[in-house]
């Protein structure tokens, strides 16, 4: 039998690593990533790299902290064949939706004070924040968005801006330059998510 890992996001992402090598991430925003949670982590992936036939990542800043074998992956769990495209919306004002797993991780702090600025600006829009629903009404707020602001601190795109995109949405996220060598060139040049720092 094969042993197959397939590591996404903190599965590995270390507090140490991310304020040592990123100006912009989510260590010091998250309040989990501790000293003894990265031995921990490191302990496993040493693990996982000695027994495992084949080890994947679906986020690419943890090819830098996994074994130097592992390959990127997109993500592939997600049946984007069964979510059919929404129409377009027809709103007052354009929709703008969050909908962070973790406040900070994902950086809500700082999506609330670039909403809080653009409407002191004048900019009209309307921002939800989707917290606390199940899948099925989650998925009918995101089927009216016309934007989807996913993250602005890990580094990538996660399972939800995959459906957003699927529903025809336009996604920002940060996605930090340093990363992108690990991902294939054809990909890197069609990705469509929107980079935000």
């Amino acid at each position: 039998k094969s042993i197959v890992m397939t590591y996404q996001g903190d599965d590995a992402r270390q507090g140490d690593f991310l304020r040592a090598h990123y100006a912009i991430h989510a260590a010091d925003e998250a309040g989990y990533y501790t000293a003894e949670s990265d031995r921990l982590k490191r302990s496993r992936i040493q693990t996982v790299g000695r027994y495992a036939d084949a080890v994947f990542a679906v986020n690419p800043d943890l090819l830098h902290v996994l074994p130097s074998s592992t390959r990127f992956m997109p993500y592939a769990h997600l049946d984007v064949a069964a979510i059919t495209p929404s129409s377009v919306t027809a709103h007052a004002m354009p929709r703008v939706l969050h909908a962070p797993s973790h406040r900070g991780v994902k950086g809500t702090r700082f999506i609330f004070d670039a909403v809080n600025r653009l409407k002191a600006e004048g900019v009209r829009f309307e921002f939800v924040l989707v917290e606390g629903l199940s899948h099925a009404e989650a998925m009918r707020l995101y089927a009216g968005a016309d934007l989807l602001v996913d993250q602005l601190l890990v580094g990538w795109y996660g399972g939800l801006a995959v459906e957003l995109m699927a529903l025809g949405k336009p996604v920002v996220a940060y996605i930090p330059d340093e990363d992108l060598h690990f991902i294939p060139p054809v990909m890197r040049a069609e990705l469509p998510v929107l980079n935000a720092t």
